[in-house]
């Protein structure tokens, strides 16, 4: 008896994937509209250090703006450095989404990158050639090794670039957040836009000295952060 061989099943052929990118060209900071649902705060330090590195190196990314709205999709931070050093142009990539796309990719960006994970020995091999002298820069990095759990045989000193934690005082009102999981507290300190700073307020080489992600916030800066976004 001869066994029918069943005949190769044919894959559909996928589409390719749509480019979006309809163009690219200069603005004016001035002319580039902050997006309304952008939700991102951007801590001091991150601040500092972007503006470090755009003065060392300068533009290297576009900001992105959708045309059929005018908004920015990409690149806040970078357009408001740039209107507070007056800087003349910007960078453009123009694409071409309707609202929902819009919404996808400013919900999707910055998120789907942070979901990377870290090969830790190339990145600290990366970091040890980097000697920069701008203090901005030498507190992003410090950041970055303490964040990671890198760097701790180098000679940098951490203290002098970490601010000092706010420390709890008698009398005065306090609230308290309680989290329940560590993604409850990842969106706590993005909220806040909390920062890595020394925690232990004791002298450096005391066994009760430390670093850590600050978790005592003062209420102007609660406050502050509140009325930006209503």
């Amino acid at each position: 008896m001869v066994k029918k061989v069943p005949a190769p099943r044919h894959q559909p052929v996928k589409e390719s994937w749509k480019n979006r990118i309809i163009g690219t060209g200069e603005e004016t900071p001035e002319n580039l509209l902050a997006n309304p649902k952008n939700f991102r705060i951007h801590p001091k330090a991150q601040q500092d250090g972007l503006a470090a590195i755009l003065d060392r190196v300068g533009w290297v990314q576009n900001v992105v703006v959708n045309q059929r709205t005018g908004f920015l999709v990409d690149g806040h931070l970078r357009v408001t450095l740039a209107m507070r050093r007056n800087e003349p142009r910007i960078p453009v990539a123009y694409v071409d989404l309707s609202q929902e796309e819009e919404d996808i990719i400013l919900a999707t960006l910055d998120p789907l990158t942070g979901l990377a994970t870290i090969d830790k020995g190339l990145l600290e091999e990366l970091l040890k050639g980097l000697d920069p002298e701008e203090t901005e820069l030498q507190a992003l990095l410090a950041i970055l090794e303490a964040d990671l759990g890198i760097g701790e045989e180098k000679d940098r000193d951490v203290e002098t670039i970490l601010a000092q934690a706010v420390q709890v005082e008698p009398g005065k009102e306090l609230v308290v957040i309680m989290c329940n999981s560590d993604e409850e507290f990842a969106e706590i300190r993005n909220l806040f836009g909390l920062e890595l700073v020394r925690r232990g307020g004791y002298r450096k080489g005391s066994a009760f000295d430390s670093t850590g992600i600050e978790r005592v916030v003062k209420a102007e800066k609660v406050i502050s952060i509140m009325r930006e976004r209503r």
